[in-house]
């Protein structure tokens, strides 16, 4: 009985440098003597034993002896073919020291060698200039928008509209566009900490960004509609700013809180997932390490969702304004806007496959770009349409003026000219006057 300690040996392809132990025992009561029979070429057997003669010559291995041998791979695993290769290692087993006795059975063990294709990591790769792309568009858009606002500030439109409010529409834009940077960020260009940070900043940019844009777009129509209400009772009410704020201070600070609380339990970290049990195909994504972080999600999307349909309600309540407030149809179709891609494109992003990286990571920038930018042109573009128009009226009628007095004439000489018009009458007055003394005199 002449046996190895293992019966099954597995290699990947990977393990070029690993190296496996295995121990050859005679337990019978006599010696005997082994030669190895079947090795193949892609494997080095060899023993530090200086028992151990070598692949060529018989070794004699005396009763109840062992002898261990090691081994390692000799091929490079690029030259193999994807698969699994199935490997029987033999040692003729020879009775006797002498070679004239009986051939006993073969001792031998499995060695089992796979050969996995390359590794597939499923990370963003090109595609990700595509989102900094989106993202540099809506950055600039913002800034854009913002720096209009505090350029024409004084000017009747912008406060009607009230810049407090415009650029707390374009802060919000910006924070929800930023969300697409940490989107980006996988283990091809960060480290495991910074993966960690991404996943964690993405759901505070996202839920602080959308509160600031919805409570101010809420409390400019709620403003705007208690001034109506107001107006058809006959009574006066004043609005102040630190009224309409008030949704603005109360939803960032829940939404502060409940973020912080997250983060402070149960934060996101960024984890690889095998794709049908394949250890070479893998995917990341950001997960909690409980179900604390679902809950989470549901309070803040909840919580948003119902400001939502709130500043959807005040829209609806201001659809018949006069057109004096031709604003409120504004941010009303702004608002719509926002509910028809969350309704279109939650649905398509729970349909994708988790493991289909690059397709859900175009979906959620195309949606964060969509919201962004719907409500910085839906609300910006007749803006800035109004005043460029008012503008043209106001050089238009400044151009008539200027054409009815004389061209030569500076401002200088437009004051003259009036002052001379509006002597003129006394001086024919006290020409009469003297024309009248003279013929009384004669």
């Amino acid at each position: 009985d002449v046996s190895f300690s293992k019966e099954l040996i597995e290699f990947e392809a990977t393990d070029r440098g690993r190296v496996e132990t295995i121990t050859l025992t005679n337990n019978e009561e006599f010696d005997v003597a082994i030669i190895p029979k079947i090795l193949p070429d892609w494997l080095v057997l060899d023993s530090a034993q200086s028992a151990y003669a070598g692949s060529d010559t018989p070794t004699t291995l005396g009763a109840g002896e062992s002898l261990d041998f090691s081994m390692s791979m000799s091929i490079i695993p690029s030259e193999l073919e994807e698969g699994t290769v199935y490997v029987t290692i033999a040692f003729g087993v020879l009775d006797g020291g002498d070679y004239h006795g009986c051939v006993g059975s073969d001792a031998g063990f499995d060695i089992t060698m796979r050969v996995l294709p390359t590794e597939q990591l499923n990370q963003l790769g090109q595609i990700r200039a595509a989102g900094f792309t989106l993202f540099g568009i809506i950055a600039m858009t913002s800034v854009s928008c913002a720096g209009f606002v505090i350029c024409h500030k004084q000017h009747q439109v912008v406060r009607a509209l009230q810049p407090i409010f415009l650029l707390c529409i374009c802060c919000g834009a910006l924070l929800m566009g930023s969300a697409i940077v940490p989107l980006s960020i996988d283990d091809e260009i960060a480290s495991q900490r910074g993966c960690d940070i991404s996943c964690m900043a993405l759901p505070w940019l996202l839920s602080l960004g959308f509160s600031v844009a919805i409570s101010a777009l809420f409390a400019k129509l709620w403003r705007i509609n208690r001034i109506i209400l107001a107006s058809a009772t006959m009574r006066r009410v004043k609005v102040r700013v630190q009224d309409v704020a008030m949704p603005l201070v109360v939803l960032l600070v829940v939404n502060i809180t409940v973020l912080l609380c997250w983060t402070l339990m149960d934060p996101l970290v960024y984890k690889r997932f095998e794709i049908d049990g394949a250890s070479w195909n893998t995917y990341g994504r950001c997960v909690g390490s409980s179900n604390v972080s679902n809950t989470f999600l549901i309070i803040l999307s909840v919580l948003n969702l119902v400001m939502l349909f709130l500043a959807l309600f005040q829209a609806w309540k201001a659809r018949k304004i006069s057109d004096e407030f031709s604003e409120t149809k504004i941010v009303g179709g702004a608002l719509y806007g926002w509910l028809q891609l969350l309704i279109v494109g939650v649905p398509v992003a729970l349909l994708i496959s988790e493991d289909n990286t690059t397709a859900r990571y175009f979906l959620f920038v195309a949606m964060i770009f969509l919201v962004s930018m719907s409500m910085l042109l839906i609300i910006f573009v007749p803006l800035i349409v109004q005043i460029k128009r008012a503008q043209k009226k106001r050089k238009r009628r400044s151009s008539q003026e200027s054409r009815e007095l004389p061209p030569i004439m500076d401002k200088s000489g437009r004051a003259q000219l009036v002052k001379f018009q509006l002597f003129l009458p006394c001086l024919l007055c006290k020409m009469n006057q003297q024309r009248s003394r003279q013929c009384s005199s004669q």
